[in-house]
């Protein structure tokens, strides 16, 4: 079976990164608008709690997966590479349900606690249902990563996305509109007596910003679907292809997990470690934008012109800078992450083949790359 090649790859993945990046961006303007510096705080806090567990249970399974399967192949042992991806499934589909819960259960701690606002607790149970699709969707991204194809993992990603712009508006504008006609009916929203309509919005805002999670995780639910589509036909053309390479399977279950194991771990504490910047903007940033507002109220008065309540206005900077400022940033750094994605199952390939000269031409064209990218593309963000 053809595999792609390094730039074939890489250009697949970046053209997803700008389809996926530039939706995103239309996403999080109206859904900015609907939920209002009170819900962007509750979405924005939930997601920086997700952000870490989500990178301990799943962020290093598609890395792995791509580097052992595409080691065994090389190799010809097909056998061993299904036995790979049946040990993934196992171990991320049992680790993400018990991560999951254990969000679900301390919820209402963490809300409180560490996010600041009680009421992002119903976000983040929403977001964390998207555990186990997001773990079993990555072992199926690197498992078609491995074969050496990159089309499944960026279809999956902008199908993820796309469900992800539908869900997370629709579900959340049925809410407001919930808000809407309750209060014009009764004055009441979600069980509370509102004087205006401002107040309603305010009091539904928490419950939009659940929605809208639990509109993601939805999106993680169809995205899994379409990536098991995906991949079922390219497995079966791998199969064929090895079907008669009379290798033995020499590798048992345990020793399947032994090697997940092995090579999970520290991408997925890299991961983590990348991700805590985000909880620690949350932890720090959060209390001293309160405590500044506070003090000198007069220097955020300019927000009133825009129609920021005062009591909005934290939620609204913090959300303004984690929800957009950071997502624009993050554009570079996601395009370059996408070279290594590509050349890991080449480089994987011509390390199991002793390949010296293979593994050199590779990384001197993704740090060539890298660079070509990374140079104009910050000076252009300057600009």
């Amino acid at each position: 079976m053809k595999r792609q090649s390094f730039l074939k790859g890489s250009a697949v993945l970046m053209a997803m990164v700008l389809v996926t990046k530039l939706i995103g961006m239309i996403y999080k303007v109206p859904l900015t608008n609907m939920l209002g510096g009170t819900g962007m705080s509750c979405y924005s806090g939930a997601f920086a709690i997700f952000a870490p567990v989500f990178a301990a249970a799943a962020a290093g399974v598609p890395s792995a997966m791509s580097r052992l399967v595409s080691e065994q192949l090389a190799l010809g042992r097909y056998a061993n590479a299904v036995k790979i991806k049946r040990a993934a499934l196992l171990i991320f589909s049992a680790v993400s349900i018990a991560m999951s819960l254990a969000l679900i259960l301390s919820a209402h701690i963490l809300a409180a606690r560490v996010i600041h606002v009680p009421q992002a607790k119903w976000a983040l149970i929403g977001v964390s249902l998207s555990l186990f699709p997001a773990a079993v969707m990555n072992v199926e991204r690197g498992w078609a990563e491995g074969i050496g194809s990159m089309t499944p993992t960026a279809s999956s990603e902008i199908a993820e996305t796309i469900f992800k712009a539908v869900f997370g508006l629709a579900l959340p504008y049925k809410v407001i509109s919930a808000a809407r006609a309750s209060f014009e009916a009764y004055h009441g929203c979600f069980g509370h007596y509102c004087a205006d309509m401002r107040e309603a919005m305010m009091t539904a805002a928490p419950y939009a910003a659940a929605a809208s999670a639990l509109g993601v995780s939805l999106a993680s639910f169809a995205a899994c679907i379409w990536v098991f589509i995906r991949t079922r036909g390219l497995s079966r053309r791998c199969a064929r292809e090895f079907e008669h390479t009379g290798l033995p399977r020499d590798m048992g279950l345990r020793a399947a997990c032994r090697k997940l194991r092995q090579f999970t771990l520290p991408v997925a504490m890299t991961a983590v470690v990348a991700t805590l910047s985000a909880t620690a903007d949350l932890v720090t940033i959060s209390p001293q934008l309160e405590r500044a507002i506070s003090r000198r109220s007069e220097i955020f008065e300019h927000l009133g012109e825009y129609g920021i309540a005062a009591d909005e206005r934290a939620g609204f900077v913090y959300g303004s800078y984690s929800g957009l400022a950071l997502m624009i940033f993050g554009l570079l750094p996601t395009f370059t992450a996408m070279l290594g994605k590509s050349a890991l199952p080449t480089l994987s390939t011509a390390f199991a083949r002793r390949d010296k000269r293979g593994m050199t031409k590779c990384l001197r064209s993704m740090l060539l790359l890298s660079a070509g990218l990374s140079l104009p593309g910050g000076l252009g963000i300057c600009a």
